[in-house]
């Protein structure tokens, strides 16, 4: 449906909307769910978005037509993000960050509380363990203590599950 006409575009649209609300209320995703329904925004035309928010688009005749305030400071974001995407990616990519300036070290630091450097993904940071809550319980007033296990969990990991 988002390659095929308006009608269908809007259609996919509101499914993806409503498909990433109801994960975002079922499970935690951080701000997976967030970026895509932002993305899902191109699949509007102006139109809908001008009915849904009323604001005024600039006019697409120059961007010079924006004030220098706003130039600068989008140059000054854009610049500051891609540095700090660079030395974030180099760290990654296997350049000790020990050899890296100081400057780059305190710089990532900042960021980190904002999440905009970092590994995204749903599994960027893999764990090895999985810690699980287990429920027990005592027929003789707590001498012998049995496991209660979950029917269509699997906990014992010789023995598949019921």
């Amino acid at each position: 449906m988002i390659f095929l006409g308006r009608r269908l575009r809007t259609l996919a649209f509101l499914s993806i909307v409503a498909m990433q609300v109801g994960i975002a209320l079922t499970a935690n995703y951080t701000f997976l769910n967030y970026n895509t329904i932002a993305l899902a925004l191109f699949l509007l035309n102006d139109r809908m978005i001008q009915r849904g928010v009323p604001l005024t688009i600039p006019s697409r005749s120059s961007p010079l037509s924006l004030p220098v305030w706003r130039r600068i400071g989008s140059g000054a974001l854009l610049t500051t993000h891609f540095t700090l995407a660079t030395i974030w990616l180099s760290a990654v990519l296997g350049f000790p960050v020990g050899r890296l300036p100081g400057w780059a070290l305190r710089s990532l630091e900042l960021a980190e509380p904002f999440r905009s450097t970092n590994s995204y993904g749903l599994f960027a940071i893999m764990t090895h363990e999985r810690n699980e809550i287990e429920f027990e319980g005592s027929d003789d007033r707590g001498v012998t203590w049995r496991t209660y296990e979950f029917k269509w969990q699997p906990q014992r990991l010789n023995v598949a599950p019921f």
